[in-house]
């Protein structure tokens, strides 16, 4: 794949990805900042924050007037939080691609954080959270993180605690988007039809501060090795079995990928064969290399 790599003059990072035979256009904006950045008062605020990006901004002072725009075109766009980034995206027509970058900027430099929206949003993430509570093939990846990590933020779900989601104000967003939205850890990637696009992005991005870079305190806890056993009144019982391994700086990353390839990476897998094919006893089974940027983890589930 054929990319180039720049800086604005703020430290934020641009990626260029051309692919001559599309017509469409992808604006990524990442962060490096998630849920494992956050403190116990503020657990889920990285995740809430993504959302409120949504709400208003200076052009468009509305969630509807942001989705609108993006819709008017047969645009897509949405973000996600993980527990070290955060991303946020438009996918236009090529044509449109500067509207893309227009609505992103906005959105990400200039947000309204108004405090009905706030209140209004805790209800939404609320019930985000009883949604992932009640379907167990998605709460055991969280209870497992919590014994892998511990009563650390790496360890706790990303979505928040009912708590300090009520707890949130619009300075506590304020706070937190100065900390950590600028500077070098930001990528702006642009793939597909950028011919024409490359250029403006200092015009929309430049705002962003320059900021000193950032991370999270590390994980070293020692695992000690455990069963967890969590009952909820349902028909299946999901299973997840794993070990501490590496981080994703680690040259061991590589061949860990391979091995959880073949351990349970596709339908010829030894996993998905043996437990599947053979034996009936599942519908699904795989298996997964997880890694951070300290410490990390290989699961089979």
């Amino acid at each position: 794949m054929i990319f180039n790599f720049s800086r604005l003059q703020n430290g934020a990072g641009l990626m260029e990805i051309p692919l001559e035979n599309t017509r469409s256009v992808t604006v990524l904006v990442l962060f490096k900042v998630g849920s494992r950045y956050e403190t116990r008062d503020m657990s889920g605020i990285a995740h809430f924050l993504e959302h409120m990006h949504f709400k208003g901004s200076a052009k468009r002072p509305s969630a509807l007037a942001i989705s609108e725009t993006v819709d008017s075109v047969g645009g897509e766009m949405n973000a996600f939080t993980g527990k070290e980034y955060t991303g946020y995206y438009i996918k236009v027509a090529g044509e449109h691609g500067e509207l893309a970058l227009d609505v992103l900027s906005d959105m990400l430099i200039n947000p309204i954080f108004d405090q009905t929206e706030i209140d209004r949003e805790k209800g939404v993430i609320i019930e985000e959270l009883r949604m992932y509570e009640d379907q167990p093939s998605d709460m055991v990846g969280e209870i497992f993180e919590n014994i892998m990590f511990g009563d650390t933020p790496l360890g706790w779900p990303t979505v928040g605690k009912i708590d300090s989601i009520k707890s949130m104000d619009r300075n506590n967003f304020i706070d937190f988007k100065d900390k950590f939205y600028g500077g070098e850890d930001v990528l702006i990637v642009l793939a597909g039809d950028v011919r024409k696009l490359s250029s403006s992005v200092p015009e929309y991005f430049s705002a962003l501060p320059k900021l000193a870079k950032t991370a999270p305190a590390i994980n070293n806890r020692n695992h000690p090795g455990y069963l967890r056993m969590t009952v909820k009144k349902t028909e299946q019982t999901h299973l997840w079995l794993g070990y501490r391994t590496c981080s994703d700086f680690d040259e061991d990353r590589y061949p860990l990928r391979i091995l959880s390839a073949i351990l349970g990476g596709g339908m010829s897998s030894r996993l998905f064969i043996s437990v599947r094919e053979r034996q009936g006893l599942a519908y699904y089974v795989r298996s997964h290399s997880e890694n951070y940027r300290d410490n990390g983890y290989l699961v089979a589930m």
